[in-house]
């Protein structure tokens, strides 16, 4: 589903979501950035997060952890689109961009989660406006440009890095 255009769209993606997983509150979920994995990939998630869930104690709880995953996937993948559309294309959000999203998500929490479309549709939209509030930002705009040109000069940065980077700019 996620295709870059250039290395310039990726690290402008990454650094949005880098951001993103400090506005979840889930900074701990993930472990660096490296321009040159895959797609999505190159925010590289704790091995903890990626587990199936086989150390919760019952189905209940694997399957609430699966849910909440499933709720950082999609802020990642939010904060990634809307970072690169609003600041390195100085763009507006649009609602085709905004449907095709969720309609990805819709299915992804249905396969992933057997969640309905109403359960998916209402923290998605919490997300979405969310993230275009958050990338409104002056600041966080800025801190968005700083991390992904640091990304591109230097293509790996660890989670401690980026913290510091955005402890520097004040962003957290």
């Amino acid at each position: 589903m996620m295709k870059y255009r250039s290395d310039q769209d990726k690290c402008y993606g990454a650094a949005g979501m880098a951001i993103a997983l400090n506005v979840l509150d889930a900074e701990e979920a993930y472990c660096g950035i490296c321009v040159d994995a895959e797609g999505l990939d190159c925010v590289q998630l704790q091995p903890a997060l990626l587990s199936d869930g086989a150390i919760a104690t019952d189905a209940r709880e694997a399957w609430k952890r699966s849910v909440h995953h499933f709720h950082i996937a999609m802020g990642l993948l939010i904060a990634d689109r809307v970072s690169r559309k609003m600041i390195l294309d100085h763009g507006a959000v649009d609602r085709k961009m905004r449907n095709h999203l969720l309609s990805a998500m819709e299915q992804e929490g249905k396969t992933l989660c057997s969640l309905e479309r109403d359960e998916v549709n209402e923290v998605f939209e919490h997300y979405f406006q969310h993230m275009v509030k958050v990338f409104s930002n002056a600041a966080v705009r800025s801190a968005v440009c700083q991390l992904a040109q640091l990304l591109e000069e230097r293509r790996t940065l660890t989670s401690s890095e980026v913290e510091e980077l955005l402890t520097e700019l004040q962003i957290i």
